[in-house]
């Protein structure tokens, strides 16, 4: 009878496979790299890139310290039971026509179809697999002994037959992505999701390639393509997060039904990436579809202040406190811009009102700068004695 993965949770294995927080692999030693990410595991253990990543039964074998005696079924079960339960996408570095017999890693194929996983191909590597968690966890998750076939659990002609509807699966689904990339048995919605679920849990290699195939079903989807930028961001990969927001904002300005929230989303990631003009261009976008709001203006301005464009972004600031009188931001960013342009009253004006409605010591010291530059021979005795109201 199958066992419940929370009898596994003692033990050091199990917590093993808890402890990866970025793309896991599994298959046979016999196919690259899996070879060499063993190799480093079983060198390094604990400081190996791969640690808790090489789900491989062969991997386990005569691992030292912290784990010493010889690998057993029993312990690479509570290694999948602490995978499972992590619910983490994973990649099958194993071409799936060598499963064409019970060897391998077949127990491990069933373990995952057993708990809701779903096999996809993967769209940029044709040899490889991605197994997908189910996007709502098996309330009971539980592991199989099959022991290929031999095991209490194991029947060979039914585990042959699943293996079969598996492999015929894949590469019928490989085959058809050929011809159309929207036919793979799973939505962009449903990529996404369990992307940003992968993402939280700071697997970000995993979610990256999720958000990636999701973006290949639904190439005009913005939050998608907001997703990628982001997953970079974290990686630091940062030629990577600008290029991927570039595209983003190529593609939201090719979109004719584009609506507030996809500017509004893009615009900011655009500005951290120093994209100036186009975080500009989106802010306007995003402020011609809620005149109401005021910080899309201001927000716009900030961006051509970024880029000199001080007369340009005074506009935009002037016409953000139009529609919020009080606003700190737009007083702060448009006092800021008129000491650029050597206008050092109307500055000075800004920053006092400023203080009027949120007194701080930033904002004291500004005045006292401005008001020592307006009176260049102030002496410091009269300097001491300035009052802010």
């Amino acid at each position: 009878m199958p066992k419940p993965t929370r009898d596994f949770r003692t033990t050091i294995d199990y917590q093993e496979a808890q402890t990866a927080t970025v793309a896991c692999y599994f298959g046979s030693l016999k196919f690259d790299p899996l070879k060499d990410y063993r190799k480093d595991v079983i060198s390094k253990g604990r400081n190996s890139p791969y640690f808790g990543r090489v789900f491989c039964p062969e991997a386990r074998k005569n691992t030292p310290e912290p784990y010493p005696g010889q690998w057993t079924y029993e312990k690479n079960q509570a290694f999948w039971a602490g995978l499972i339960d992590s619910n983490r996408p994973l990649i099958l570095l194993t071409d799936i026509t060598f499963y064409k017999f019970i060897r391998g890693t077949v127990d491990e194929l069933m373990w995952l179809q057993d708990n809701g996983y779903t096999f996809l191909p993967d769209t940029r590597n044709p040899t490889n697999t991605w197994a997908i968690p189910p996007e709502t966890p098996n309330p009971n998750p539980a592991i199989g002994d099959y022991e290929n076939g031999n095991g209490p659990d194991g029947n060979s002609q039914q585990m042959l037959d699943r293996l079969a509807g598996i492999r015929r699966n894949i590469l019928q689904q490989q085959a058809a992505y050929r011809n159309d990339p929207n036919v793979l048995n799973i939505s962009a919605d449903t990529l996404l999701r369990l992307g940003q679920r992968t993402q939280e849990k700071e697997a970000l290699e995993s979610a990256l390639a999720g958000f990636q195939m999701a973006l290949n079903l639904a190439p005009n989807n913005i939050t998608i393509a907001c997703n990628i930028g982001l997953a970079h961001s974290k990686l630091n990969q940062n030629a990577e997060q600008k290029n991927a927001y570039l595209k983003t904002f190529k593609l939201l300005m090719e979109k004719e039904d584009a609506v507030y929230d996809d500017f509004s989303k893009i615009a900011k990631a655009l500005y951290d990436t120093k994209c100036y003009d186009e975080a500009f261009m989106c802010y306007e976008r995003a402020h011609q579809l809620d005149l109401s709001n005021p910080n899309h203006l201001n927000n716009a301005g900030l961006a051509l202040t970024r880029q000199d464009k001080f007369e340009e972004a005074l506009k935009y600031y002037n016409e953000a406190l139009k529609l919020n009188p009080d606003s700190l931001i737009a007083l702060l960013n448009r006092g800021s811009t008129l000491t650029q342009l050597n206008r050092l009253e109307e500055s000075l004006a800004d920053y006092k009102k400023v203080y009027s409605l949120k007194p701080d010591e930033k904002t004291k010291k500004a005045i006292a700068d401005l008001e020592l530059k307006l009176k260049p021979n102030i002496s410091e005795e009269s300097e001491s004695s300035l009052k802010f109201t």
